[in-house]
């Protein structure tokens, strides 16, 4: 698959190209009421998008890609559909997909079972709420932040199984479960200095990532 920005003049400014170990078509793009780009499509086996994998079950499934206005990737989702499914999304960018399915299709705790011959479904997700995969590490996963609070300079200690990745992925996310920050971080003597843009006083969720795994800790603004 492919996804190109070009401006009014029709003059390219960038373009990336994705794909599958069995196939990856790009079905779908909205743009968010705040820049993201969202990307629908469909992909057989595993795939990346930047620091991104996914690997799909079965025969394929959809996924979600979001991406910023200079083409780097936010974040990359599977979602259990391997029918035919479309999405649009409102002014605060939740995402509702509907589609069509044949005996049953699990969606989180939803599970769906057609009458017969082929069903239609509509549903509402948030993407910015779906920390399953982070709900896959156990507490052992825990990030531990030191300065707590702190005025967004802080230390964070990176867990063993990081201390050979070159770069890390940093991010933080509001008690909406909103990504508000992005960082690629560079790891030094196995710490990581942080100097992150103030946000305003409370509790923050803050996941440390090299792509396929998660460690999950809370970082306080004061």
């Amino acid at each position: 698959m492919f996804i190109c920005k070009a401006d009014s003049m029709g003059i390219w400014k960038w373009c990336k190209q994705g794909n599958a170990s069995n196939g990856m078509d790009g079905l779908q793009l909205s743009l968010g009421s705040d820049g993201t780009i969202y990307q629908m499509g469909y992909l057989d086996g595993n795939a990346s998008f930047d620091t991104f994998s996914l690997t799909s079950s079965g025969n394929g499934e959809h996924f979600i890609h979001t991406l910023n206005d200079s083409g780097n990737s936010l974040s990359a989702r599977l979602i259990a559909i391997n029918s035919l499914a479309k999405m649009t999304l409102d002014i605060s960018n939740n995402i509702y997909i509907s589609g069509s399915f044949y005996q049953a299709i699990s969606l989180d705790l939803f599970l769906l079972s057609s009458t017969g011959y082929d069903d239609v479904f509509i549903g509402k997700y948030d993407l910015t709420l779906d920390t399953k995969e982070l709900e896959k590490s156990n507490s052992r996963n825990q990030l531990f932040i030191h300065a707590n609070p702190n005025e967004g300079k802080c230390n964070i200690s990176v867990p063993n199984e990081f201390l050979h990745e070159r770069i890390l992925v940093l991010s933080i996310y509001n008690s909406l479960g909103k990504l508000i920050q992005q960082k690629n971080l560079e790891m030094s003597d196995g710490k990581v200095k942080l100097s992150l843009e103030a946000e305003a006083k409370g509790l923050y969720n803050a996941v440390l990532s090299n792509g396929t795994k998660s460690y999950s800790g809370k970082i306080v603004f004061e």
